[in-house]
């Protein structure tokens, strides 16, 4: 239990501090990036990574700790897409931030397949 509940309070610290920073940063420089669409998605897409990284990482060491840990991020890289980056953003970009948090959750269910396979190989 202590292993799980490490690596689970290191994803939410993780998730509240590149939250924190990316506002700081870009509220420090938002007179000339105020209307810039993709910061948006940035962090979203620096999430769903991060998680997809936990997630193949804790599968291939056999440690469900880590995996479940990148769930966590995963699952909320997804609300703040689905909450956030749709609410503030239209059109094209919406439909990219979709498609570009859809392609990454693929790949990383491609990669958990492989995995599983040679697991069961």
């Amino acid at each position: 239990i202590h292993r799980a509940m490490s690596w689970v309070g290191m994803a939410i610290n993780g998730l509240i501090a590149s939250f924190a920073t990316y506002f700081f940063v870009f509220d420090a420089t938002e007179s000339s990036l105020n209307e810039f669409i993709a910061r948006r998605s940035l962090l979203t897409l620096s999430w769903l990574i991060a998680g997809v990284v936990m997630v193949v990482a804790g599968r291939k060491r056999a440690a469900t700790e880590i995996r479940d840990a990148g769930f966590l991020v995963l699952a909320t890289s997804m609300v703040k897409l689905l909450v956030y980056d749709l609410g503030h953003t239209d059109g094209v970009i919406r439909i990219g931030a979709l498609a570009i948090g859809g392609a990454v959750l693929m790949v990383a269910s491609q990669l958990m397949g492989k995995l599983n396979a040679k697991a069961k190989a």
